[in-house]
């Protein structure tokens, strides 16, 4: 059987661990910094700008978005002359149009232009043939097909050839009037539910495209920069952790897009028009939620691992202070042996010069007293 070694930590080992530990702490940031009256107006006045872009910017019928989609405008005739002559992309099985898919808002009836299912628009293009589903009488119905609705066959690519040609098509129909489907709108058509699938249907027939999408982003995005601008010119001169500015930084910005989302979604109830919510800015509070919350979890960890740490020094602080005493203890110890052990000779010494001492003075007696006065001698 081993027997186990004990191996105690001297208290220079001690006070190096507590030093390191006592360093660490002050590097563990639980500090948060609060909003003061600067900040309020900020966030108020960015917000107001917010909501002020989203009704310009927020109606696809209307304003940047309207022109975009216009032909007869200087800005939709641009984009439609890029769409029709600059970009070629047509005989490619992404424009299948034949019963069921067609009509001018093929793009949101098909899995082909959804940016999220890219994959897929590769295989159809490598394969040359037309992949998708419809539902009929409640059933899906799938249609693999190499023919357009013309009954010409179409060619299959390399697949680096289709993947340019996927991303050429793409931009090309981001740039005709009706635009691109929103990256998952199209997966949303072929929902099981014909609400949804109508849903979809409407909104893109209403103008809600990948196109508008980006332009209410214009709003949202500038207002993201001026708080980030200014949460740096009120903090660039300061000494603040990390950890706390970006936390600050986070709640801002939720504030900011959160109460320009609560006037968007607003309006849409009272409008009753789907296709004016502002998706980039419910996303934005989505994400900043996620932030904001993780910040507070990230906080939480900090201030646990410092209360540990700060219980592990204690811990040190108590056993270097164990140990001193135990030392002492021990000091006393063998200094109270050595004053036993040096007290019991003295003695035996004493006792030796004692005996020695009577002995003497007894031989000197006898030596110096006349026989008569000795002990047992004749008296006169």
């Amino acid at each position: 059987m081993n027997d186990t070694v004990i191996v105690v930590p001297s208290v220079e080992d001690l006070d190096r661990n507590i030093q390191e530990l006592s360093r660490q702490m002050d590097t563990v940031s639980v500090d948060t910094l609060p909003f003061d009256g600067w900040d309020c107006y900020a966030v108020f006045a960015t917000a107001i700008l917010e909501v002020a872009a989203d009704f310009l910017l927020g109606d696809p019928q209307k304003g940047l978005s309207g022109a975009l989609s216009d032909k007869n405008s200087a800005l939709g005739s641009h984009l439609q002359r890029v769409h029709n002559e600059v970009l070629k992309h047509e005989g490619h099985p992404l424009d299948y149009v034949g019963p069921g898919f067609g009509g001018s808002d093929h793009r949101a009836r098909t899995f082909g232009h959804d940016i999220l299912t890219l994959p897929l628009s590769l295989y159809m293009l490598s394969k040359g043939e037309f992949v998708d589903f419809r539902y009929v009488d409640g059933a899906p119905q799938w249609l693999v097909t190499r023919f357009n609705e013309f009954g010409q066959e179409y060619a299959g690519l390399p697949l680096d050839q289709a993947l340019l040609a996927a991303v050429v098509h793409l931009v090309a129909d981001f740039c005709s009037a009706k635009s691109l489907p929103v990256p998952g709108f199209g997966t949303l058509a072929h929902a099981p539910s014909r609400a949804i699938r109508k849903l979809v249907a409407d909104m893109y027939a209403g103008g809600f495209n990948l196109r508008h999408v980006m332009v209410q982003g214009i709003g949202v995005a500038c207002c993201e920069v001026l708080i980030r601008v200014y949460h740096w010119l009120r903090t660039r001169d300061k000494e603040h952790p990390p950890e706390a500015l970006r936390g600050k930084l986070h709640k801002m910005l939720l504030l900011t897009h959160g109460t320009a989302a609560a006037v968007n979604i607003g309006k849409v109830i009272v409008t009753g028009n789907p296709c004016l919510i502002n998706l980039p800015m419910i996303v934005r509070v989505l994400t900043l939620v996620w932030s904001v919350a993780m910040d507070r979890i990230e906080l939480t960890h900090r201030a646990v691992t410092k209360a540990n740490m700060a219980v592990l020094r204690t811990k040190l602080e108590l056993m270097k202070t164990a140990i001193v005493m135990e030392k002492a203890m021990v000091c006393t110890g063998q200094i109270d042996r050595f004053i036993n052990k040096t007290t019991a000779e003295i003695a035996i010494v004493y006792d030796d010069l004692e005996r020695e001492a009577i002995e003497g003075v007894a031989e000197l007696r006898r030596l110096s007293l006349p026989a008569n006065l000795l002990p047992g001698g004749a008296n006169p």
